[in-house]
């Protein structure tokens, strides 16, 4: 068992929404920010899966008691371990999740609440009653708030009246060109090499836009014949997408992480269709989310086309080829410019600016703010 170092801040990183090793970009989040705060504190995650993870930090996996009736008993080793784990911590740290057994373990440590999505707005009726009440147990008993983008803290200032800092996603630049020749995409998925590579990396979920791929791919067909989507992923949709499917287009499925960098990097064009029609909150409150996944894109350096959002634009900056949002007819005419113009040669990267490490670094400075 490690033991934390003298004189670095000790913290107790709650996911227990999250699963060890799940193919989840909250997943993905948690991981990658927790293995850079572990190189300035001393740090601990306690997340759902099972057994003991191998990892440069201490994980625990634990089962804790959810809404739903079960058997406590079943717990209580679990809470055990958590009591005894974060006894000497400093600071709480949580990744939101409504569920209030967190506030249990955060007794009289200071408690840094990090909340990702608008949760205070998102249900409705008697549900929505019960969860707005059980957030607002955890917003009252918080220290401050860290979101993820500008627009996220406008909403949720209107129900937490103290700190919130603004922490957006990152990427881990040296696992990315680490396995950026992880294997041969053209070989493994028989694509010629004169063939463009138009790629799309993500859930198969509407907010995706995946389901307009299709439309998306037929369109370009008639304009370039030298052009394939590749399209990796699995979700809800995924059945759905591949009946629409048209010959122009290969569906991976999903594919293991270490294989994305590869994927990505030998791409020409990546793309992020994101449709928020369906989404009433992201269409009254403006594109709140910070997806990872628009990082990942980045720091290949390849052109990224999606949809004129300010959240969006932050992210993709000057790589990126912007249609009006949920104007598809837009969004194909700027694809076949990206395809026409093809740059050969891909955007340097800021390292600095991307990476998890900077990510980590300021969330520290957050969490000695608290303790002052």
């Amino acid at each position: 068992m490690k033991t934390f170092k003298k004189k670095r801040l000790k913290v107790a990183y709650f996911a227990l929404s999250e699963t060890f090793g799940s193919s989840h970009a909250g997943f993905t989040h948690t991981y990658n920010i927790v293995k850079a705060l572990s190189r300035y504190v001393d740090i601990k995650l306690f997340i759902r899966g099972k057994g003991k993870p191998k990892t440069k930090f201490d994980v625990f996996c634990v089962s804790l008691p959810s809404l739903k009736i079960e058997n406590p008993l079943k717990y209580l080793k679990s809470i055990c371990v958590i009591l005894r784990e974060t006894k000497e911590v400093d600071v709480i740290h949580e990744r939101f999740h409504i569920n209030p057994v967190d506030l249990l373990f955060v007794r009289n440590k200071k408690y840094v609440l990090e909340v990702n999505d608008p949760a205070p707005i998102l249900y409705r009726g008697i549900k929505g009653k019960i969860y707005r009440r059980l957030i607002s147990l955890k917003f009252k008993r918080a220290d401050v708030l860290i979101t993820q983008t500008e627009t996220l803290k406008k909403i949720l200032s209107r129900f937490y009246r103290k700190k919130i800092y603004v922490v957006p996603n990152g990427v881990d630049m040296e696992f990315f060109r680490n396995n950026k020749n992880r294997f041969d995409v053209r070989k493994r998925f028989g694509i010629d090499k004169k063939k463009k590579i138009v790629t799309f990396v993500g859930s198969f979920r509407e907010w995706h836009g995946v389901q307009d791929i299709p439309k998306i791919a037929k369109e370009v067909n008639k304009k370039f014949k030298n052009v394939v989507f590749l399209l990796v992923g699995s979700g809800p949709l995924f059945d759905e997408v591949r009946k629409q499917k048209t010959k122009n287009m290969i569906l991976t499925g999903p594919l293991p992480y270490e294989d994305i960098p590869a994927v990505l990097y030998q791409s020409d064009i990546l793309i992020a269709p994101f449709n928020t029609k369906r989404f009433k909150h992201l269409e009254k409150y403006g594109f709140f989310w910070c997806p990872v996944k628009l990082y990942e894109y980045r720091v290949t350096g390849k052109p990224i086309i999606s949809y004129d959002c300010p959240e969006i634009r932050k992210i993709v900056g000057s790589q990126g080829y912007l249609a009006k949002p949920r104007n598809l007819n837009e969004f194909i005419a700027l694809l076949c410019e990206c395809l026409r113009k093809c740059e050969k040669r891909a955007k340097k990267i800021n390292v600095k600016e991307l990476s998890w490490d900077e990510r980590a670094k300021k969330i520290v400075e957050i969490y000695k703010k608290v303790m002052e």
